[in-house]
């Protein structure tokens, strides 16, 4: 006589399933920041929005007269000053190269001089090298993730519910900021910078001894930034986490009759159906 299976319980296998989902989710998240990088970078991370909205150009006609190295940086337009903020931000993209050519320019197209001096170039140049680190880690966990996926497939392991990742999401992203929140976005921005840099190396710029500081008024403009690179992240891992539910690969295995089978014959008392 067939023995009666077991009883599952469920929270016990909700919690299995998270566990077993952690890894794959781990990957959307850093797949998720990563491709966010990339679609923000492609539209200067907003910095023309940013310029208008937090008043740099106020902070350049300020501080750039008062800049010790360089000189009538206030020549400069709007346009300009958005071509710059692009170069810089294509050059840490790419190892740091072209840093050094860096020029600002008259609106009638004649150069000024170089905006970087050899301090920001450096400390730009160790920027360069943990966007770096960032990129390589952001590809392998976008190209480690449809196998993983395809591991979950094949071992008939349930994806959680999407409302439970999503709430371990925003879990992780409110404990983040509440954390920066207490210890102080500007202590923050700073403590982080004291760890990951050089102690040798220049990090911390005065406005009125460079116009790379001035122009991208830091640390305010990082802190909007950050905030909207966080919620293009957010949105993108629902976004992925949606098509996972959806998508075949990530559903729950096919049933008898959908893998092209003959559905069990169900016996009443007249006889069999």
């Amino acid at each position: 006589m067939k023995q009666p299976s077991p009883i599952k319980n469920p929270m016990k296998s909700a919690f299995a399933s998270l566990t077993l989902w952690f890894g794959p989710f781990l990957l959307i998240i850093l797949s998720s920041f990563y491709l966010s990088w990339k679609v923000l970078a492609t539209a200067d991370f907003l910095y023309p929005f940013w310029y208008q909205h937090i008043h740099i150009e106020q902070a350049i006609d300020r501080y750039a007269p008062e800049n010790k190295y360089k000189h009538n940086f206030t020549d400069t337009n709007e346009a300009e000053r958005f071509r710059l903020f692009s170069a810089i931000l294509k050059a840490v993209q790419n190892q740091g190269e072209g840093l050094s050519e860096i020029k600002y320019h008259h609106p009638n197209g004649n150069p000024i001089d170089n905006l970087l001096t050899t301090a920001e170039i450096i400390h730009l140049q160790d920027v360069a090298k943990i966007i770096t680190i960032f990129f390589w880690t952001g590809v392998a966990s976008t190209l480690a993730l449809f196998p993983a996926l395809l591991l979950l497939r094949k071992k008939q392991i349930p994806m959680p519910k999407k409302t439970t990742l999503i709430g371990t999401m925003i879990v992780i992203f409110t404990a983040a900021g509440l954390a920066v929140l207490a210890i102080g976005p500007v202590d923050f921005f700073y403590d982080l910078h004291v760890r990951i840099f050089p102690d040798n190396h220049q990090w911390f710029f005065y406005y009125q001894e460079s116009l790379m500081t001035t122009l991208m008024l830091a640390p305010t403009l990082f802190g909007y930034i950050a905030l909207t690179w966080a919620i293009t992240s957010f949105l993108l891992t629902t976004l992925i986490l949606q098509g996972c539910h959806y998508c075949s690969l990530c559903s729950k295995p096919s049933t008898v009759k959908s893998a092209g089978l003959a559905a069990p014959t169900k016996r009443t008392k007249k006889g069999i159906k």
